[in-house]
This record gives structure tokens, sequence and C-alpha cells, in this order.
């Protein structure tokens, strides 16, 4: 029997190393911030919010004159705009002044309403499936796996794939997710891909471009 100073992986490495792919993927993600739905997700993301230790939202200040402008017009970013304000507020951090107009126009009505809310949206499905589909293309692409089961497997892959893998650390988090048959049928039939693929760019934008020398207010 051949001895080896670094043994092949074994399958059940390659499990355990895809495992923990998928597991540091789902504690990125900000979930509070899904659970709000896709518009709101990708306001926060492509004006790259971010909470603080104190638990105050920053932005960079180059973005704060849009995001403002953008939340006259649109709800989803009026609302996040008065989260964003809330948490300042209630650490006691001063708002960016054009914030700062906008939450007192707003509280005052002189000469600004909330733009109309066309539907109130329940989201926490949305949330669910995009977390999968971006759970199980991250594990995918990263151990080189099947994103599901297949007839015409990975040469000594055996019957590692991604939804088998997302579906087992869900279940270690305690999470109750959908059988494996379901997220395979979830992340394979989607009818949101065009706006999971949009929102999942704008995550690893926020992710990987995190430049430190960026002003934050």
């Amino acid at each position: 029997m051949p001895m080896y100073l670094n043994p092949p992986l074994s399958e059940d490495d390659d499990f355990g190393a895809a495992c923990k792919v998928a597991a540091d993927e789902y504690d990125f993600i900000d979930h509070a911030v899904l659970q709000r739905g896709p518009s709101w997700a990708r306001h926060w993301y492509k004006f790259d919010l971010r909470y603080e230790s104190d638990g105050r939202i920053t932005m960079p200040v180059s973005v704060v004159a849009e995001f403002c402008a953008r939340a006259r017009q649109d709800p989803d970013v009026f609302d996040l705009a008065i989260h964003v304000a809330a948490s300042r507020i209630r650490v006691g951090a001063a708002l960016p002044p054009e914030l700062g107009r906008l939450v007192a126009e707003w509280m005052d009505s002189t000469g600004f309403k909330s733009p109309s809310r066309r539907r109130q949206g329940k989201w926490a499905t949305w949330a669910a499936h995009f977390t999968l589909w971006l759970l199980t293309r991250r594990v995918s692409n990263q151990c080189d796996l099947q994103l599901t089961e297949s007839k015409h497997k990975k040469p000594g892959r055996g019957t590692i794939n991604s939804v088998r893998v997302v579906h087992h650390v869900m279940q270690k988090k305690g999470l109750s997710p959908p059988s494996a048959t379901r997220i395979q049928t979830i992340v394979t039939s989607s009818t949101d891909v065009k706006s999971f693929q949009e929102i999942k760019s704008l995550i690893y934008r926020a992710k990987f471009d995190n430049d430190p020398e960026v002003i934050r207010v």
C-alpha cells in the first residue's frame, strides 16, 4: 500500500472543504438586508451602506447626494434612508446634511412627502431562494463541484454536489432547510435569475472593492 507524505483528498475532505466555503459565505451575507427584498438589497449594496461597530449605518461621501435624490423618488430607497437616519440618531451620530434635510422636510411636510408605495412585498421567500441560489453557485465555482446531482459525475467526486453541501450546512446551522430535492428545484428553476445575478454582482463588489481610503459618513 503506497505511503503519502501528503495524502490525496478523500471525498470526506472535499465535502468538508466545500461545507466550509458554504458556511463562510452564509455568514458573510447580510440576511437582514435580504429580508427587505430585492430593491432594498440592490440599493444597500449599490450605495455601499455598512453597519459600523456602534450600530450606525455609513456610506461613502461620494454617494450621499445621489442616495438622497433617489430616496425622494423611490419608496424602497426612502424607507432605507429613514432606516439609515434612525440608526444614526439612535447612537447620537450626526446626519449627513443632505440626509438631514430630507428627514426634516419629511417630518414637517415642507416641500416633501414620502414617495407613494406601489405595494408592500413580503420577501422572506425571495430572500431564502436568493440565499440558496448564491450559496450553491459559490460552492460550485470555488470547489469545482457539480451544481446538482448528475448522472455524469466528475471523476473522484462521488456523490458530492453543491446542493448536497448547502443542504448539509443549513441543517448544521439549525435552519430547517427545504429538502435537497426542493433546493435543487429552486436553484435551477427560479424566475428571478436576472435580479439574483445583479445583486450577487453588487454584493461581491462591496466585498472585494473595500478601499480603505474611501471617506465614509
